[in-house]
């Protein structure tokens, strides 16, 4: 009979195989039929699934139920029933679809056990039960007996890994993992590969985390666990992260990490793992709607009920961050009902039955999930604010008081003021004091202590209550720490005057003694404020009366001593530390100030024997002494220069290591310890791996200025002073109001290499500036000084160096006054006494002195160098001044004497116009007097003819003017003809005489009255009204000729008209129109423009004393020759 085959292998689409293994069968085959429905297989493979599950079955049941087989032979088949209903605990959605399986495989076990109880497959298969019940410790003694029978056997040795992994035993999980791969056959699981990659990733082994899951994946080329490529992934997204990277490593980590992603989809596009990463990848970017679809991918997918309740949950909280409360609300609650455990989800459920209003059934979910998580910060807090909210005050209370007691218990961050304010508000009714405190946490991490501080101090004034001193002190505390030291002093003195209080009645000798000690501790706090207040008196004074009442105070001596050692006092200081030793000749704290203060008198063996006191003696893992032993080894390497002392400086940095090592193992967090070792990477040449040391310090201390400080010694050493110099300049402003020597020093060497390297007189100046600074802040370090007169000298030899066209004088001048105080500086620095102790080289400063004399020299030849090419340049500049001054003053000459023929030119047209006007005046005047003149009819009327025709010859000149001064075409469409007056006058018998052109004008319109418009003449007025007066006659308009050619009619007196009419020589007022020459030609009835008295010519002006016939004769000449008599008007007009 033929074998069943072990392994059914179903061809799915895009060219995947399914192998379903028959051995692990599962009980409900519907899962697989519904992959085979989805994929489209062929029913042959539907037949050979149920045969497998049909044989396998049929044989387990008659090998449990059978009496004729041997009873070991039954252990193999009780192994399997047990694996087969373990792995189907997996998939059950619920507790109790959960424990059915599981209490099939404990019966399946016992009566296995009760056949054998040594047998190895049943020992292993039952650790693995207790491992799936969370039963740690039993599982973990299945496996331990196993290995020992068996060291070798891999599953006991993954089962023991995961519950070492579980308990974060990560080197051991480590070890297990190593020790199953070297046992296992060839082509095993990838599982333990995954595990030690895990392994080195806790234990921050990164580099060999990637290269375990690396391996995983390189066992397997051809189709690669997906598994470990998103775990690929994850690692270069984190390193992606890491700004300390560098730009471009960041971008090739992010690009790798996409690539492992995409490699794992690739392999596992419907690995329902991947598509859930895929989906927090997308929500983390914010890219709701592929994350959405990728979780949707992967919920179906999935055929784990946890896994699709991951999918669920992916898909909810993109629902939630788009602000869709209802749809997230079904998923959440999906989520629930497929995983009940899912803590994420029920908290999000409990997020939206608040924005419903349901608080009750919030609350119930809340209270599910801290049964779970009974520290959850965040789960505490909302649960406490939903029971103020319904009123049950005295529970809100209690989780409020958790949440504070957790957060001081881990140190956490406080980001949450509100709670603080309604736990506060809580507690008032109940237990002011409580509220109080409530209130001090909130305002100590936010540094608002103002306003919270004196509302719950109000709860006790407003009541007529005193407040404890006790709490005062602890508000003084706080404002003390928070930099509020004027605030701080008036709440210690608050508190002391309640201790006063107190004691006065208090009648209790023991209450007392306890209140006196109170009362010398707020004392003591007060003399710490005097001291950043920098009364040194004050709190001097303080700690002196302290010491007094209470020798053994030991806190008092050492501030005493403190305060003498930042006075320069250093041997008094000693004292001070050593008055400690009556009470307590083994205290650290005095050992290690001793031991500070005779490094700082360079009594560096001293000072060793001290701090090495400090950890024999006293306490071998005092943190304080281990740094300091630390820093006094650094300084004896920096020491230690030359390459003969080079194995003495590599062991003062190997012992300096040693000791901060020492500190980080009882204290991980402490950032002196972790910068002491970044200072010793630095010192030996690892700057890159220095620098990362010091930008996880930072991150991990951010007001910490050392750290800073050291980063930037590293961009120094790096050549990068400007950054240098702005980061030094930051922590001297920040943490050291600019008066820290050795910060200012280190500026000052920066600008110096800076200004060498660029070869910078000014940054050299910058340099001189900050190590002046240093000097005035520490006046007593002969070593400043030599700085000091080392710049000023390399000052000189830069400006020596320029070029003579970029340099000057002054700088010279400077240069040489730089070498006279330098050469100063130097002598006075030889002259110390030999047995001082001093950080220079005397004989250095002696080889100063004479190269500064011998750079003097030099200068002052080029300072005579210098002004004699300056002397140069400036003459040629003079000139160059001087000339450009002629020639400014040449062309404002030139531009006055134009303004002034302007001027002149313009007071002769002012005063030709004033004599055209005297002479029109006079004219009016004379007219109007012979007007009034009692004179016969005929006379009247002979002047009025006179008057006519002179009118008339004035308008046709004046018409005759405007067409001497345009060339335009006439009303006939005819060329205007410039005839000279002289030719016209040949032609007359008589000589023409002078006739003056009258103001009096008549109006003149064109033939179509309403496309034209009217041009006036200007007339007199007192003129018109005479006429009117004397002749009754109204002014008429004379009629043209009746077409619409636009030809202007002239506007006459009846009388005039006439008169005219009789006159044989007059002109025709129907028959020919004047033209005053500003016709454009047209003949369309368009009015030319308004022609007034042009003030450039000498008008002529009308003659009333001449002979009446020479005015006919001229009018009679006018109407015989109309033509020429238009064209010649303004020739006559310039010949006069």
């Amino acid at each position: 009979m033929a074998a069943v085959h072990r392994t059914i292998e179903v061809p799915l689409q895009e060219e995947q195989v399914l192998e379903v293994d028959c051995s692990e069968l599962p009980h409900d085959p519907s899962e697989l039929t519904s992959i085979f429905q989805s994929e489209g297989c062929a029913l042959q493979y539907y037949r050979l699934l149920a045969d497998a599950i049909y044989i396998l079955g049929t044989g387990l049941a008659a090998a449990s139920q059978s009496n004729r087989e041997q009873p070991r032979a039954k252990l193999p088949l009780l192994t399997l029933i047990a694996t087969l209903n373990i792995k189907k605990s997996r998939y059950a959605a619920t507790r109790e679809e959960k424990n059915q399986p599981l209490t099939e495989a404990t019966q399946a076990l016992n009566e296995a056990d009760s056949i054998n109880r040594q047998y190895e497959p049943t020992m292993i298969v039952k650790g693995l039960l207790r491992l799936q019940r969370g039963e740690f410790d039993l599982a973990f003694q299945d496996f331990r007996m196993v290995l020992e029978r068996r060291p070798g056997c891999v599953p006991a040795l993954l089962g023991k890994a995961r519950i070492q992994y579980n308990r974060k035993q990560y080197k051991q999980a480590l070890r297990s993992y190593q020790t199953a791969l070297t046992n296992q056959p060839a082509g095993g699981s990838p599982e333990i590969r995954l595990g030690i990659g895990l392994c080195f990733h806790k234990l921050g082994m990164y580099q060999e985390a990637k290269r375990a899951f690396s391996r995983c994946i390189q066992t397997n080329p051809t189709q690669p666990d997906p598994t470990a490529l998103i775990l690929l992934a994850i690692m270069e997204f984190n390193e992606s992260k890491d700004f300390t990277r560098g730009e471009d490593a960041q971008a090739d980590a992010l690009t790798r990490g996409r690539g492992y992603m995409q490699e794992a989809y690739k392999v596992g596009r419907k690995n329902a793992v991947v598509l859930n990463q895929f989906a927090n990848y997308y929500f983390l970017r914010r890219d709701f709607a592929k994350a959405m679809q990728a979780a949707s991918k992967a919920s179906k997918a999935a055929d784990d009920k946890s896994i699709k309740a991951e999918s669920a949950y992916q898909m909810a909280r993109a629902h939630h961050q788009m602000q869709q409360f209802e749809d997230a609300f079904k998923l959440y609650r999906q989520i629930t009902e497929l995983d009940p455990e899912h803590l994420l989800a029920q908290y999000g459920l409990g997020q939206m039955l608040i924005w419903k209003g349901e608080t009750e059934l919030a609350i119930q979910t809340f209270e599910k999930v801290l049964a779970v998580e009974p520290k959850s910060v965040e789960t505490l807090k909302v649960l406490g604010s939903l029971y103020a909210q319904t009123g049950n005050r005295s529970k809100a209370l209690e989780l409020f008081s958790k949440v504070t007691n957790i957060i001081h218990e881990h140190h956490f961050d406080l980001d949450d003021p509100g709670m603080f304010i309604e736990l506060a508000q809580l507690a008032e009714e109940t237990d002011p004091v409580k509220s109080l405190k409530c209130t001090y946490s909130y305002e100590f991490v936010l540094d608002m202590s103002d306003t919270a501080y004196e509302d719950a101090l109000s709860v006790y004034y407003n009541r007529g209550e005193s407040v404890n001193p006790e709490i005062l002190n602890n508000v003084a505390a706080m404002c003390h720490s928070s930099g509020d030291l004027t605030k701080a002093e008036s709440y210690y003195n608050a508190a002391l005057q309640g201790c006063e209080e107190l004691l006065v009645d208090e009648g209790d000798s023991t209450a007392k003694e306890i209140i006196r000690g109170l009362e010398w501790t707020m004392t003591y706090n007060l003399g710490r404020l005097y001291e950043e207040m920098h009364n040194l008196a004050k709190a001097t004074d303080i700690y002196k009366r302290i010491v007094a009442s209470h020798p053994s105070y030991i806190d008092a001596h050492l501030r005493l001593g403190a305060i003498e050692q930042s006075l320069g006092r250093i041997t008094e200081a000693i004292e001070h530390y050593k008055e400690v030793f009556d009470t307590d000749d083994k205290n650290a704290d005095a050992w290690l100030m001793i031991g500070l203060a005779q490094a700082e008198m360079n009594e560096s063996r001293n000072s060793k024997k001290s701090l090495e006191r400090v950890v024999r003696d006293c306490d071998k893992n005092d943190v304080y002494g281990l740094i300091a032993l630390g820093n006094y080894h650094l300084g004896v390497a920096r020491d230690a220069k030359g390459d003969d002392k080079r194995l003495q400086r590599q062991e003062s940095y190997r012992i300096a290591a040693q000791s901060f090592s020492r500190v980080l193992k009882s204290e991980p967090t402490s950032v002196y310890a972790a910068n002491g070792i970044a200072i010793a990477i630095a010192e030996t040449g690892s700057l890159k791996e220095a620098q990362q040391t010091f930008d996880q310090v930072r991150e991990a201390a951010s007001n910490f200025p050392s750290v800073m400080v050291n980063l930037a010694h590293i961009l120094v050493e790096k050549g990068e002073f400007r950054q240098a110099v702005v980061m030094y300049e930051n922590v001297s402003k920040k943490y050291y109001d600019n008066k820290d020597a050795n910060v200012l020093l280190c500026m000052a060497k920066a600008q110096f290499m800076s200004a060498k390297t660029e070869k910078s007189p000014a940054a050299m100046l910058d340099a001189l500036r900050f190590t002046q600074k240093a000097y005035h802040v520490n006046p007593t370090d002969k070593a400043v000084l030599y700085d000091i007169a080392l710049v000023q000298q390399s000052y000189a030899q830069m400006i020596a160096d320029k070029p003579v066209e970029q340099r000057t004088t002054q700088e010279l001048r400077q240069a040489i006054a730089g070498l006279e105080m330098s050469k100063q500086m130097f002598r006075t620095l030889m002259a110390v006494p030999s047995e001082e102790h001093v950080n220079y080289d005397r004989k250095l400063a002696e080889q100063r002195v004479r190269h500064g004399e011998s750079l003097r020299g030099q200068i002052e030849r080029r300072l005579a160098e210098q002004e004699e090419f300056e002397d140069a340049k400036n003459r040629k500049l003079e000139e160059a001044k001087l000339k450009r001054e002629a020639e400014r003053l040449k062309r404002e000459r030139v531009e006055e004497e134009a303004r002034e023929r302007r001027r002149e030119e313009e007071r002769k047209v002012e005063e030709q116009r004033r004599n055209v006007m005297d002479r029109v005046q006079k004219v009016n005047e004379e007219m109007r007097d012979v007007g009034e003149s009692d004179v016969d009819e005929e006379e009247k009327k002979e002047r009025r003819r006179r008057r006519k025709k002179d009118r008339e010859r004035m308008e046709a000149e004046d018409g005759e003017m405007g067409g001497g001064m345009e060339d335009g075409d006439s009303s006939d469409g005819r060329k205007r003809k410039r005839t000279s007056v002289k030719k016209d006058r040949e032609k007359k018998t008589q000589p023409r005489r002078k006739r003056a052109k009258s103001e009096e004008y008549e109006g003149i319109d064109g033939g179509d009255s309403e496309g034209a418009s009217r041009k006036r003449k200007i007339k007199s007025k007192d003129q018109i009204d005479s006429e009117d007066e004397r002749d009754g006659e109204e002014p008429e308009r004379s009629e043209g000729n009746g077409n619409s050619s636009g030809k202007r009619r002239l506007y006459k007196s009846k009388d005039m008209v006439e008169s005219g009419d009789d006159d044989d020589d007059a002109i025709g007022v129907n028959e020919t129109n004047i033209d005053d020459g500003w016709d454009g030609g047209g003949g369309n009835g368009s009015a030319s423009p308004k022609r007034i008295i042009n003030d450039d010519y000498d008008a002529p002006m009308l003659n009333h004393e001449e002979d009446p016939a020479d005015g006919a004769g001229e009018t009679g000449d006018a109407g015989a020759d109309e033509e020429d008599d238009e064209q010649g008007g303004v020739a006559s007009r310039k010949k006069q």
